[in-house]
């Protein structure tokens, strides 16, 4: 039922129950109210759609920044790569001699990726480890500072300074595996270290030596194992040898006379190389070249044979310089003919044979070569003579293409001062450089030096200062010789015997030019 306004009887609104004559005012403020409530919608409305237009805009302006990140993470990888790309570079280089960088060789030596490859085959007088500088041609063992200075190395658990014999030593890169001084019991492996010590562990122990046939003696209980064992060379995975006879062993052991063998670096084996029998060789990524000298084993031959069965022992159509792969396979003959010299004996034909670029470099002691340097291609082609003289002992410098001799025929004694010779290997010309005394008749060459390989001492100076000179090496640069120096104090003791001896205390090594 409707209502009516009970003061102009007007009808009520139903909705509001005001009389539309009577209460227009606050109607109209009502629908005012309503009416701004919806502006107020709208305007928040609009305001909303600023809001998030504006965070649209404000996330916009934040991803710029990321683009920049990205930009910058492609500009690492850019430089992360190049790094990888010259760092790859430097090592390839580095591996193949093109330059050497001692701390690449430290870095692949720690992680076991080194590939140590010399320029030459010739067993180094000093070798750079990342370490320092060694000079392993002397007695004893030294590490050369940068202020002249020498430190001699001694290696642990001993404490004993480093000895090692240039023909029973070989380096890898790493580690030198050696024969120890005078030790012939075992085989021994070193590491130079950066503060002049040496790391010394077993690399070939007692029994492996024994069990092997490279035995120098029959007796029983004879530990002289690695007598024979000289020309220590190392490639991949082996150290390889020849068996050299001596006056000593000449008779006895002539089995294994000249045979070719080879020792796992971790020490678990050695082996001979089929029936190769050789008087000098080189090894170079995995193929050796050397110089059968014909000699044939002859064990049924009692002692004492006359030199009329002697000479039975010598195929002179075997002889010559032949290449094969280091497992004895493919065996092939680059070089024959060699005539004998009634001089020398058991065929020492061919000596010093040394490896370098694509050539064989060695000392042709026939008949012709009248122990001259020769040189052939590893494919047995280009044969040639270097020097116009005799030699005795040879290194290479490849760098600068340049050869140094010692002139006198090859194992032939002499009293009388030796020449040391300069060749140009291209137009083969020679300068004289300066003279040496007899024992002093193999060197190598390295970084403009002449380092010369001692197997003692050389007693000279004042004795009353108790001089002694350990080596020596002479600068081409600068046309100067210069003395390994050590002067000591020292103290005298008695043995049990009652003879008086020389007890050296102190140390002071340096080199000092020749006065």
């Amino acid at each position: 039922m409707a209502n009516f306004c009970g003061k102009c009887g007007t009808r009520l609104d139903e909705r509001t129950g005001l009389c539309p004559n009577c209460d227009s005012s606050p109607i109209k403020e009502r629908e005012d109210a309503t009416a701004e409530l919806r502006s107020d919608s709208e305007n928040d409305n609009q305001t909303e759609a600023v809001f998030q237009d504006n965070t649209y805009q404000s996330e916009q302006k934040e991803q710029k920044p990321k683009k920049k990140s990205r930009k910058a993470i492609k500009i690492t990888a850019i430089i992360l790569a190049a790094v990888i790309v010259v760092s790859g570079a430097l090592c390839v280089i580095n591996c193949f001699n093109i330059v050497k960088i001692p701390i690449i060789d430290t870095v692949l030596n720690s992680v076991g990726l080194s590939k140590y490859t010399p320029k030459t085959s010739e067993t180094p007088a000093v070798i750079k480890n990342g370490n320092g500088e060694f000079y392993l041609g002397s007695y004893p063992t030294v590490k050369m500072e940068s202020d002249g200075s020498l430190k001699p190395i001694k290696y642990a658990p001993e404490e004993k300074r480093l000895s090692l014999y240039a023909k029973k030593s070989a380096y890898d890169g790493k580690y030198i595996y050696a024969q120890n001084g005078d030790d012939l019991s075992q085989l021994y492996k070193f590491e130079l270290n950066s503060d002049g010590t040496a790391s010394k562990t077993v690399w070939v122990d007692e029994a492996t030596l024994k069990n092997s046939g490279v035995v120098a003696g029959k007796k029983e209980n004879n530990n002289r194992y690695t007598g024979t064992m000289k020309c220590f060379q190392a490639d991949g995975e082996y150290i390889y040898f020849l068996c050299l006879p001596s006056i000593e062993y000449y008779m006895t052991e002539r089995d294994i006379n000249y045979r070719m063998g080879r020792i796992k670096k971790d020490g678990t084996s050695i082996e001979f190389i089929g029936d190769t029998r050789a008087s000098s060789f080189a090894v170079r990524d995995g193929w050796i070249y050397f110089f059968d000298n014909g000699y044939n084993d002859i064990s049924i031959n009692p002692i004492g044979e006359s030199e009329s069965v002697s000479n039975t022992r010598i195929d002179y159509a075997r002889a010559g310089i032949y290449k094969m792969k280091t497992d004895g396979s493919q065996k092939q003959l680059l070089l024959g003919g060699f005539t004998q010299n009634k001089d020398y004996y058991v065929n020492n034909l061919c000596n010093n044979l040394t490896i370098a670029g694509d050539y064989i470099y060695y000392l042709d002691c026939s008949e012709n070569g009248k122990s001259r340097v020769a040189r052939i291609k590893t494919d047995g082609s280009d044969r040639t003579y270097i020097t116009q003289g005799s030699a005795c002992s040879y290194t290479l410098d490849t760098d600068n293409n340049k050869l140094y001799y010692i002139s006198g025929e090859y194992e032939k004694p002499s009293l009388e001062k030796r020449n040391v010779y300069e060749v140009g290997i291209a137009d083969k010309t020679e300068i004289e450089l300066f003279k040496v005394i007899s024992n002093e008749i193999e060197f190598r060459y390295s970084d403009g030096y002449l380092y010369f390989m001692n197997t003692g001492n050389y007693n000279i100076g004042d004795s009353s200062k108790s001089a002694l000179t350990c080596g020596k090496r002479y600068n081409i640069a600068e046309r100067k010789k210069e003395d390994l120096k050590g002067y000591v104090e020292y103290t005298t003791n008695y043995n049990e015997l009652g003879m008086p001896r020389k007890v050296f205390v102190g140390e002071d090594y340096y080199w000092k030019a020749a006065e």
